[in-house]
Formats: structure tokens, sequence, C-alpha cells
């Protein structure tokens, strides 16, 4: 018995280390003129930043937006698989114009349309020492362009 436990916390201290410090930080903003409310249907300008946070340089293979939390909504043109090389301590900012649809078989009539205040940001990379990518979801924040 004392073996099974000695193995089986060998076991979980081994699996868990400790956790990887993340490679690059992700923020989302959302491009609106001044004074301008963002309407749910439609089309979208947003913005991804992505900063290089590690000692290595690694290149952004794709970038891909996703709906959080919602089904009712269909989120088209979030996915971009231009490259960019970032080196260390390097930021680049990634315009993703995307348009918001209704769902087939959804009723908006006396239903309010969800509110688009988060998305999914997966951001996949590849460095030296492998791939690897790094998924959030971030609220939404507005970009003021004019």
């Amino acid at each position: 018995m004392r073996r099974a436990v000695l193995i089986l916390i060998l076991a979980i201290g081994c699996a868990s280390g400790p956790p990887k410090p993340r490679r690059i930080a992700i923020e989302l903003f959302e491009a609106r003129a001044a004074g301008q409310a963002t309407a749910t249907l439609g089309p979208h300008l947003y913005i991804v930043r992505i900063h290089n946070t590690s000692e290595q340089p690694f290149t952004v293979q794709s970038v891909q937006l996703e709906l959080a939390g919602t089904s009712d909504l269909e989120l088209q043109g979030g996915l971009d698989t231009t490259q960019w090389p970032l080196e260390p301590g390097q930021t680049t900012d990634i315009q993703m114009s995307t348009s918001i649809a209704m769902t087939r078989g959804y009723n908006a009539s006396g239903n309010m349309l969800p509110d688009i205040s988060s998305l999914r940001v997966t951001v996949s990379c590849s460095a030296d020492s492998g791939p690897f990518y790094e998924t959030d979801t971030l609220y939404v924040s507005p970009l003021r362009r004019f």
C-alpha cells in the first residue's frame, strides 16, 4: 500500500511540473469611429496585437477569431494565415476584417441579439524549439480610429 501511494505521489509530482511561461501576450481591439456604438450584425474590423515576450524569435503562422459562448451568431472571415516573424520584444498588429451574421434558424423577433464583448483568439506559431499556440478568450476593447 505504501509503495502504491509513493508511486502515485511521484507520478503526480512529475506530471504537474512548473507551468510553462507564456511566449506571447495577446490583446484584442475593434476599430470604431469616435462615439460610434458597434452593431452586433454586419462588418467588424478587429485588431489582434501580439507581443513576443520570449527570448527567441518565432513566426506567427495563423490567427483565428471565434465567438465565445454563443451559437446564435456566426463569425465569418475569422482566420488569417499570413505569416509574421516576431523578434524578442517585438509587437505586431494584425487587422482582421470579419462579418457577423445570424445562424440559420435563429429567430430574432422578440429576442435581443447576443452581446459580443469577448472573442476566443487562437494564435499558432513556430519557433526553432517547435510549434506552439496560445488560446485566450479576450474582452474586445474599442480602438478609436477617427
